[in-house]
């Protein structure tokens, strides 16, 4: 249900918010590749991606798996 699966987007996106934190701003990189083992709703990724681009243009993200929808 897709409705369901947006729902429950949001509710981790909720839940994730705010738990990466960039201590040091002066460390500054080009590019940064974040890597995850699995991919469930993909917020622990987009909030982790976020907090990097503080110290980061480029900051792309992969993963081994993906969780079936």
């Amino acid at each position: 249900n897709p409705q369901a699966l947006r729902k429950q987007r949001s509710d981790r996106l909720a839940q994730i918010h705010g738990a990466f934190l960039v201590r040091n701003n002066s460390v500054r990189f080009d590019r940064l590749l974040l890597v995850d083992d699995v991919i469930t709703t993909g917020a622990t990724l987009h909030e982790a991606r976020k907090m990097l681009k503080q110290i980061c243009p480029d900051v792309r993200s992969v993963a081994i798996a993906k969780t079936p929808l």
